[in-house]
């Protein structure tokens, strides 16, 4: 730790006031740290991701769109959006009695901090069970195509 009879030495040397170092000392240390992306930035980047994922590994994965039997409801899409701090997926079901699609949430991740997300899964009312808790994203991703809850 230096002394302030140092820390005065140095000033001296430096020719600067109190209030300049300070000030110079702020702006270096400003310059070790990258800038955090803002939380906009951030919900852009993951919604990209997951979305990437939908479509090249989920989607091919659970064979959507399929209509083998055109009587009966079918699976149309899945989709994801951000609705708060939560990603949620959407299966899209057509039924051709009603000449309708239906939406039902299936899986949620819940952001819990930078990289950890809690893992739910969507009961058919509408509420949520979480399975697994502070998980990364890629852990959230490969549950989704292993654990037998979250199938669409």
């Amino acid at each position: 730790m230096i002394t302030e009879e140092e820390w005065r030495q140095q000033l001296a040397f430096m020719n600067l006031s109190e209030e300049q170092m300070v000030e110079w000392l702020q702006q270096l240390k400003a310059l070790d740290k990258p800038p955090k992306p803002s939380a906009a930035d951030e919900q852009t980047r993951l919604l990209a991701e997951v979305q990437t994922f939908n479509e090249h590994t989920l989607k091919p994965h659970f064979g959507i769109p399929q209509a083998a039997h055109p009587e009966h409801p079918f699976h149309t899409d899945i989709t994801v959006e951000w609705r708060k701090k939560t990603l949620v997926f959407t299966r899209h079901l057509y039924s051709p009695h009603e000449q309708k699609t239906i939406l039902f949430d299936f899986a949620r991740f819940s952001k819990f901090s930078d990289d950890a997300f809690n893992l739910s899964y969507v009961l058919p009312g509408g509420k949520s069970r979480i399975l697994f808790e502070r998980v990364s994203l890629a852990e959230c991703l490969k549950a989704m195509l292993s654990h037998p809850l979250l199938c669409p």
